[in-house]
């Protein structure tokens, strides 16, 4: 009463526990859950191999929960586990195709079922019992990833298989190799193309700027100023320069093609009377 509510008063009888949906309450009702469990498992073995590998595993991870209420349904999820992840070759020779609807069907069976529907699935897909386990052998050897399906069927490695295996690894190797390469020359060449584009615009620009003064950076105008000091004659570059090579040589030099040449000297009386040497 220390919280200004009456007590309610004793009813006399026990109070019963709530219902829980996740175990079934009688045999009737775990009837019914068993049923609808067998169906959706029905359902799951027929559409096995057409279902995309993330709703193969969802509704396999599903089933797999509930068999805590069917354990005896266990041992058949277990077995249908090991084709979770499996995905049959695009480019399989057409010889094997008969032996992969084989292997698909005998898969989904359960296991009393599988050596007695054997020789019908392969008379039906046009094979004799022992053609049908050589080709599964070399059908092994070239899709590894179904070694767990081949496992549930019996089916171990051979020499045969192992060495198909080994082949098929192989010219996968070789084939990301040159995967690889082709993205290489292919990076390669858009390198050299950026390049290409660069030094293009890099000279378009240079022309552009020795064709408009204004637009010269400050290293360009004095590169193109000495240039002109260097080339034109009246220069006082070229003036020193004349009488350094003068002073030497005693003889005149001018400019031509932007070389220093000398000048025949003209004739004068001292030309023509040299100074006899002293004896």
């Amino acid at each position: 009463m220390g919280d200004g509510h009456d007590p309610l008063p004793p009813s006399g009888e026990p109070e019963e526990p709530p219902v829980s949906w996740d175990k079934p309450v009688g045999p009737v009702a775990g009837a019914m859950n068993e049923s609808m469990f067998i169906e959706r498992l029905g359902r799951f073995v027929a559409e096995y191999w057409s279902l995309p590998l993330r709703n193969r595993r969802g509704e396999w991870e599903i089933l797999n929960e509930q068999t805590a209420s069917f354990p005896e349904y266990q041992s058949r999820l277990r077995e249908l586990k090991a084709g979770l992840e499996v995905i049959w070759l695009g480019d399989m020779e057409e010889r094997l195709q008969p032996v992969v609807r084989c292997v698909e069907k005998l898969f989904v069976l359960p296991r009393s079922l599988r050596n007695d529907r054997l020789p019908g699935l392969c008379q039906k897909e046009g094979l004799q019992v022992s053609e049908f386990r050589e080709l599964a052998d070399t059908l092994l050897g070239m899709c590894p990833e179904a070694e767990g399906v081949f496992a549930v069927l019996g089916f171990s490695w051979t020499a045969n298989s192992r060495a198909m295996a080994a082949q098929r690894q192989e010219s996968k190797q070789q084939e990301e190799y040159s995967e690889i390469r082709r993205k290489n020359d292919n990076y390669n060449c858009v390198i050299y193309v950026i390049i290409l584009a660069a030094v293009a615009w890099s000279f378009i620009c240079m022309v552009n700027v020795k064709h408009d003064p204004e637009k010269m950076t400050p290293s360009a105008k004095g590169s193109d100023n000495v240039r002109n000091e260097i080339m034109n004659p009246d220069s006082e570059f070229q003036k020193s320069m004349r009488k350094i090579y003068e002073a030497r040589g005693k003889t005149s030099y001018r400019m031509s093609g932007g070389k220093l040449v000398p000048i025949a000297p003209e004739a004068s009386p001292e030309n023509d009377n040299p100074k006899k040497e002293s004896k």
